[in-house]
């Protein structure tokens, strides 16, 4: 999301040093806030995507009407999922589904084994659900099993996403990354899918 803010708020200038030197300058702008000063994510990227504007050579009208573009060309495509993933994530907490889920994997895993259950979860959860509303879901897990465990969020965290993020790219129906296909072919097939098709089709 960064990235696309970014590129959004900062079209190719024609000196390339100066695009690469905006979009630097921008990632520690949106670093600094967020890491120092605990500013919200999302101020952060909004303060980054328009200084990156301005050090690439933007005026601010542009740079404000790109950025509301490219907002809301995300908030079109994932704002639905993210907001029915908000309200199952709260209906788990709520329910006390989430603490059943935090009691099971750590009274069954081991310290040095948790990360790998918290993968195994993620790809669990990843099977029947897309990336942005599995993310949802599992925020109140992830919370739990690290306040419980005494790991740190990292050690939960990262496993579980990736997890979540390999069902996502690899299995059906989410939309695959790569393909054989030619580029002016769309490339949504699962690699599974794309595996089992001749790279000579048309």
């Amino acid at each position: 999301m960064t990235g696309f803010f970014l590129a959004q708020a900062a079209p190719p200038p024609t000196n390339g040093a100066q695009l690469v030197l905006a979009a630097l300058i921008g990632i520690a702008v949106i670093v600094v806030l967020i890491t120092r000063y605990s500013v919200h994510p999302f101020l952060s990227l909004t303060i980054g995507s328009l200084v990156t504007a301005a050090v690439a050579g933007q005026g601010l009208d542009a740079a404000i009407t790109s950025y509301s573009t490219g907002f809301g060309r995300i908030a079109a495509g994932v704002g639905t999922l993210i907001a029915l993933g908000a309200m199952f994530g709260k209906l788990l907490a709520d329910s006390g589904g989430a603490d059943q889920i935090v009691d099971t994997i750590v009274g069954r895993s081991s310290t040095r084994m948790l990360p790998w259950s918290m993968a195994l979860v993620g790809a669990i959860i990843g099977l029947p659900m897309f990336f942005e509303i599995g993310l949802v879901l599992l925020m109140p897990v992830i919370f739990l099993v690290s306040r419980r465990s005494g790991l740190s969020l990292m050690k939960i965290g990262i496993p579980a996403l990736a997890g979540l993020s390999a069902m996502h790219g690899l299995v059906p129906p989410h939309r695959g990354r790569w393909s054989p296909s030619p580029p002016s072919r769309r490339t949504s097939a699962s690699p599974w899918r794309s595996a089992c098709s001749s790279p000579s089709r048309p």
